[in-house]
C-alpha cells in the first residue's frame, strides 16, 4: 500500500483505503460463484399446469404452495410459479451483495446488463463507508444472509488480489521512474 501511495502521490491515505475497498469489492462479485440452476432450481423444476407426479422436481414448489395455504388448483400453480421464480432469482444474491458497498466506496459498477439491485431486498440492505479524516479503516458490508459464511473466502482471496494488482501496478510505475531517470543520468554523461 506505500508503494502504492507513493506512485499516485496525489492521493490521501483515504483515497488509498477507498480504492482498496472498491477493488476488494469488484473482485468479490467476480470470484463469487452463483448457485447452480440444477435439479430444484433448473428448467426441469418448474410448475406446470395440470398432473406432473412423475416428475420429484415439478412437483416440490406445488406442495410449498400447498403448505403455504394454497389449495390444490390453478391457485396452487400461480403461487407455486412465483415461489418458484423467487428461488431462481436469489441466485445471485451473495454477487449482488458486493455491488452496493463498491459503489459507496467510489467504484464505477459495470456490467453486461446493467446493475440494478432491488430495493428492499437483501442485498439492497449491503453498504460500504468510506474512509475519511484519516481514520484509515473503510468498510464494506455485505448484508445478504449467509454472506459472512459462504463469501467469506471469496473476500479474502479479492483483497489478495487487489493487494498483488496495486503491487504489480506500483513496481510498474516505480521502474518507468527509475528507467526515465536513468536515461537523463545517462544523457547527461554523454554530453
Amino acid at each position: 500500500m506505500n508503494r502504492w501511495y507513493k506512485v499516485t502521490r496525489t492521493a490521501s491515505h483515504d483515497d488509498v483505503m477507498n480504492h482498496f475497498g472498491g477493488s476488494a469489492c469488484l473482485f468479490a462479485v467476480k470470484f463469487t460463484p452463483k448457485a447452480r440452476k440444477s435439479k430444484y432450481l433448473g428448467n426441469a423444476a418448474k410448475p406446470v399446469l395440470g398432473s406432473s407426479r412423475k416428475n420429484k422436481y415439478k412437483t416440490i414448489f406445488h406442495k410449498i404452495a400447498t403448505k403455504k395455504g394454497h389449495p390444490k388448483g390453478s391457485g396452487n400453480y400461480n403461487a407455486s410459479l412465483k415461489k418458484y421464480n423467487k428461488s431462481r432469482m436469489s441466485i445471485g444474491a451473495m454477487k449482488a451483495g458486493f455491488f452496493k458497498p463498491a459503489r459507496e466506496l467510489g467504484k464505477q459498477v459495470r456490467a453486461k446488463g446493467g446493475v440494478t439491485i432491488e430495493p428492499g431486498k437483501s442485498a439492497s440492505k449491503s453498504y460500504g463507508e468510506k474512509s475519511i479524516s484519516g481514520k484509515m479503516r473503510a468498510l464494506a458490508h455485505n448484508a445478504v444472509e449467509g454472506s459472512g459464511d459462504y463469501a467469506k473466502p471469496y473476500m479474502i482471496r479479492a483483497m489478495d488480489e487487489t493487494s498483488r494488482t496495486q503491487l504489480d501496478f506500483a513496481n510498474r510505475m516505480i521502474k518507468k521512474a527509475n528507467a526515465k531517470f536513468a536515461a537523463k543520468t545517462l544523457g547527461r554523461f554523454l554530453k
